[in-house]
């Protein structure tokens, strides 16, 4: 397949981000796990949202973060956040030109009260028929809250579906590329996970900040791969430092 023909078949695959008239030509097991990791600081909730890929060329992605509008309000959302913290996998998502990363994705949209719609992909003219290789917590998305009233809620209501659709619509969230074929993962292959809100500094999950934290935090320290919540200092990298801040703060 020439680079021109290699072009246009992902172009399509993009337009059908609004049109996705292909229908699905295999059927998959579980080949993308979503999921979100959230850190309560004492007046904002960040949450994180990564993806586990056991497949390669993923050039598509629709996600959307469901929330309570009466216990959290957005106040920013991001694709790109430079260093991306809490993951080894830099940046993958992008049109055109790899140094020029998300400049060409479409704009999160959280307009609509108690959803955030993340919508990437790749297409590289370098190399169009490759997508998105398999990996583990490869960055999505960060989205900030703060409260909607009163103190931050430490068990917000959260959940992740598709960006547009139920898996069986028209629109396709979820496409790779298997020799040069488009394949919707939609329906089948796509797992919805949780998202884990816990106190910065907790390292051990236990919802509570105890000595016990710090021997959690101990082997963790300089993990890029570590959980934002054990993030206590809250510098995007997990330090000794962290150990000094959660001293003072049991």
């Amino acid at each position: 397949m020439n680079l021109l023909k290699s072009i246009k078949t992902i172009l399509a695959i993009w337009i059908s981000f609004g049109f996705a008239l292909f229908a699905p030509v295999l059927s998959f097991g579980a080949d993308v796990d979503i999921y979100g990791e959230g850190v309560v600081t004492e007046d904002e909730l960040d949450v994180y949202l990564y993806a586990d890929l056991s497949v390669d060329n993923l050039v598509s992605y629709g996600v959307k973060l469901n929330y309570d509008p009466a216990e959290l309000t957005v106040i920013a959302v991001s694709k790109d956040v430079d260093p991306i913290p809490y993951t080894s996998n830099g940046t993958k998502w992008y049109l055109g030109n790899g140094s020029a990363s998300y400049k060409n994705n479409p704009d999160p949209d959280f307009a609509t009260p108690g959803e955030v719609i993340l919508i990437g992909g790749k297409l590289d003219p370098v190399d169009p028929e490759k997508g998105v290789t398999s990996g583990t917590r490869i960055f999505l998305g960060m989205i900030t809250f703060q409260a909607a009233g009163g103190e931050m809620p430490l068990n917000p209501l959260l959940s992740l579906s598709y960006a547009k659709g139920d898996g069986t619509s028209p629109y396709k969230n979820f496409v790779r590329l298997d020799d040069q074929v488009p394949q919707v993962l939609d329906g089948t292959s796509v797992l919805f996970g949780s998202v884990l809100v816990l106190l910065q500094g907790d390292a051990d999950g236990n919802g509570r900040l105890t000595p016990r934290d710090i021997n959690a935090l101990k082997p963790n320290i300089g993990d890029a791969n570590a959980p934002c919540y054990m993030d206590c200092d809250g510098n995007g990298m997990i330090t000794p430092r962290d150990l000094s801040c959660l001293k003072t703060k049991i």
